[in-house]
């Protein structure tokens, strides 16, 4: 009997090297870094990818109101037949003409409101680029975290089977309570319980990560169902992103410099940008409008038409609208409007985003010490399951004690590997509110 007890405690020992990841090899065929994650999201989001074609369109046409100012070349012509009273008779007029603008205040407004329109369409592209990294990231972290519960209630449902072969075996000799019986069925089933919740969460975040990476191919699709988190590597790409005076200052970095690149403060410069464009077009509405031109003319009617004549043509044109009715003064009066609104509106958001940052960082600070206790508690639980299972070895031990530490060994390590995910969260919430994803990608990848 002795032997027995000996040889199964020894089975059970054989939990303690086995990593909580061996409850779930197979999805953790292809490892990924969180930058790696992210710069599939850039790729393969579709959402992003039709952003980015309106900044083409946008572009083009700004490209276009460019042009105006250049020389612009017309030709007219004309091929008719007439019937009058005194005369029928056939006309032909033709004019080829030159023109180049001189002063055209007008233009210039037109080319520098579209100019800042491209801009600020490659803003909001940039924060769509951020949301859908952001989305992508805590998608990523959540179906870690599902697959690290995922693993653990795998290998507690294991360590709480053999518990129950024990108790059988200790409850056909009389040696055990009927109570500890129910008792490890309601825990075998509540197990069960969790492992059902947590296929069902599963599900649900890959269901989101399919659709923030709706360009994917089948075979990618494939490969998504595989990948893996590599918390370890990313933390150490962050750690050498991460600006140096950061760890070393004893007071927290000032946000007020970091947010100005955040894209939300960008999009609300170039909207400042185009009020300003539009007030200058409104005051361009009254001045005057300077071309050069110059051409050939060809008209022939036989002498019946007043006009012809054969020849070269050049000269200046000049227009001038003196009098509008009102309308610059209220096109001013309304661009100063979005102009005061657009600076309040900067104002507020950049202290959201300070308050956001600062919030995460503190989370951030606070969270490592909740990684330090983990990796402690740890290794405390890995001590105790060592020392039962050398008592154990000597025939001193429980081996009910010994599957009852390993479950808390199993806790211990689930809450660590959580704890990391959480400090991962925490950059990404930095980043967010920073609006600066090279600190998780690096400078090349994150533009």
């Amino acid at each position: 009997m002795k032997t027995w007890i000996k040889t199964t405690g020894l089975m059970v020992v054989t939990w303690v090297t086995m990593p909580l990841a061996l409850a779930n090899a197979s999805d953790e065929q292809t490892p990924m870094t969180l930058a790696q994650w992210l710069d599939w999201g850039v790729q393969y989001n579709e959402t992003l990818s039709a952003q980015q074609a309106t900044v083409d369109a946008m572009r083009h046409r700004s490209v276009a109101t460019q042009s105006q100012m250049g020389p612009q070349v017309a030709l007219r012509s004309e091929l008719s037949y007439r019937v009058m009273d005194k005369a029928d008779f056939g006309r032909t007029a033709n004019r080829l003409e030159l023109t180049q603008a001189l002063y055209r205040p007008d233009l210039k407004a037109r080319e520098r409101l579209a100019q800042a329109q491209t801009e600020e369409l490659q803003a909001v592209l940039a924060r769509k680029q951020l949301s859908v990294r952001q989305q992508l990231a805590n998608a990523v972290l959540d179906r870690f975290e599902v697959r690290v519960r995922k693993g653990y209630l795998i290998r507690a449902g294991a360590l709480l089977a053999d518990m129950e072969q024990q108790l059988a075996q200790r409850q056909s000799l009389g040696q055990q309570r009927h109570s500890d019986w129910a008792g490890l069925q309601a825990r075998l089933a509540e197990n069960q319980v969790r492992l059902a919740e947590n296929q069902q969460a599963e599900a649900d975040v890959i269901a989101r990560l399919s659709s923030l990476l709706s360009g994917l191919s089948a075979q990618q699709r494939l490969t998504l169902r595989h990948a893996t988190l590599d918390w370890q590597t990313s933390l150490k790409v962050i750690s050498s992103q991460v600006p140096s005076d950061w760890s070393v200052s004893a007071s927290d970095p000032d946000w007020s410099q970091w947010v100005q690149a955040h894209p939300d403060m960008t999009t609300l410069r170039w909207q400042t940008d185009q009020t300003k464009a539009q007030g200058n077009l409104a005051r361009s509405l009254s001045a005057p409008k300077v071309e050069a031109f110059g051409g050939w003319v060809y008209n022939e009617s036989d002498g019946y038409f007043y006009d012809d004549m054969q020849g070269g043509l050049g000269g200046i044109r000049v227009e001038w609208p003196f009098y509008r009715h009102g309308e610059q003064d209220a096109r001013l009066a309304s661009a100063r409007s979005e102009q005061q609104a657009l600076n309040r509106l900067r104002h507020q958001r950049r202290s959201e985003l300070m308050a956001q940052a600062d919030r995460a960082w503190h989370n951030l600070r606070s969270q490592q010490a909740v990684v330090k206790a983990s990796n402690t508690l740890l290794k405390a639980r890995k001590d105790r399951v060592q020392a039962l299972s050398q008592d154990l070895e000597t025939e001193q031990g429980s081996i009910l004690a010994l599957l009852t530490a390993q479950i808390d060994e199993a806790a211990a390590h689930r809450d660590r590997q959580l704890a990391q995910a959480k400090r991962l969260r925490q950059w990404v919430a930095l980043a967010s509110a920073l609006g600066r994803f090279d600190l998780i990608q690096g400078a090349e990848k994150a533009l």
